[in-house]
């Protein structure tokens, strides 16, 4: 359904896929159904995701490292108020809770609030 290049409302993504329209994990039925990324918390997007504090992002953070790892997952990255665009589906490459990789990526980012890295790899 989606393109790659072309740019969507979180309404349409949410119609289309589940999940709410303010996370970055949209999730459904206990599975991250997509990824909704701004690049000033995820300067690196969409390759790598950067999970803030919270237990619901670190939750559904666990299941797309673990359970979901292998899957395919549409990525979105916003360019405007209600312009988020597609950039393919992903796939979890690796995830780190290293305090060194945290503390790197807390530094680039101007984040302080990184408790996780995700990275994601094209499928």
């Amino acid at each position: 359904m989606f393109k790659e290049g072309n740019t969507y409302n979180r309404k349409q993504i949410s119609e289309a896929l589940g999940g709410g329209t303010q996370e970055c994990l949209c999730h459904t039925g206990g599975r991250v159904v997509a990824i909704c990324m701004r690049r000033d918390m995820n300067p690196e997007a969409p390759r790598v995701l950067l999970v803030g504090k919270g237990p619901m992002k670190l939750k559904y953070s666990n299941i797309l490292c673990t359970t979901q790892k292998a899957e395919a997952i549409p990525v979105f990255v916003k360019k405007s108020s209600s312009a988020w665009e597609f950039q393919g589906n992903f796939r979890v490459e690796n995830n780190s809770v290293d305090s060194v990789a945290i503390a790197e990526y807390q530094r680039t980012s101007g984040r302080n609030d990184v408790q996780m890295v995700v990275y994601l790899a094209r499928v």
